[in-house]
């Protein structure tokens, strides 16, 4: 529900031609249990609780997640296994990685992670780390995986790897694949009471076909939206 400032905005910005897709929502996975525990008013035993049963669910046996300093050169081995399943959204190929992270203006501000599983890449990260409600936060930017175990190897390394961290985020379109993957990786839906701040996703349709405006049908993550 939007309130009477942020509908404005969305008024105005339909005048201009903006089609609102839907609204982003994170998910979460806890690293710091008292700080959760104090914010929520919960026994910090509670929080610590719900974090074992969300790392534990699925086991990632033979699994081997590693970091680079540059995103790994066999992305394409898995775009070619996601993109059957992206109707609208950014080609997430090598090419699209290399453009985005590698080739980057500036110095560096993210870290890769890529999982492999007998030899084969089956996933890839991207993270750089936020300040949010006085703490860090490490933001995943892209989640790219052929299997959930992929996904839930690289969630577990990296929050492992989370040192001083509240918690590890992904922020996606609710009910896409995306979002199903992060769920599964053990990441969990923040209630929208206790997000930040609204962040819309639309779309300017400048060739006047309309498109599709179900939000299930679109594919981003922060990797998208960065630079906002």
């Amino acid at each position: 529900m939007l309130d009477k400032s942020e509908q404005r905005i969305v008024d105005d910005i339909a005048r201009v031609g903006w089609q609102e897709i839907g609204q982003l929502r994170t998910h979460l996975l806890p690293i710091d249990s008292r700080w959760y525990a104090h914010r929520l008013k919960v026994p910090t035993v509670v929080v610590a609780a719900a974090r074992l049963v969300l790392t534990t669910r699925l086991p990632t046996v033979g699994y081997v997640v590693a970091e680079s300093t540059q995103p790994d050169g066999d992305i394409d081995e898995v775009w070619g296994a996601v993109e059957p399943a992206v109707r609208n959204g950014v080609v997430r190929d090598s090419a699209w990685f290399r453009w985005r992270y590698a080739e980057r203006p500036g110095a560096s501000v993210y870290r890769y992670f890529a999982a492999r599983l007998r030899g084969s890449l089956r996933g890839v990260a991207v993270t750089t780390v936020r300040q949010q409600q006085g703490a860090d936060f490490v933001y995943v930017l892209e989640l790219l995986a052929s299997d959930p175990k992929a996904a839930r190897s690289l969630v577990h390394s990296i929050a492992a790897d989370a040192r001083g961290a509240a918690g590890v985020v992904l922020a996606t379109l609710p009910n896409t694949s995306t979002s199903a993957l992060a769920q599964r990786a053990g990441l969990r839906l923040v209630p929208q009471k206790y997000e930040e701040k609204p962040l819309h996703f639309g779309v300017v349709d400048n060739l006047g076909t309309r498109g599709d405006q179900r939000a299930a049908q679109w594919t981003l993550g922060w990797g998208d939206l960065d630079h906002v």
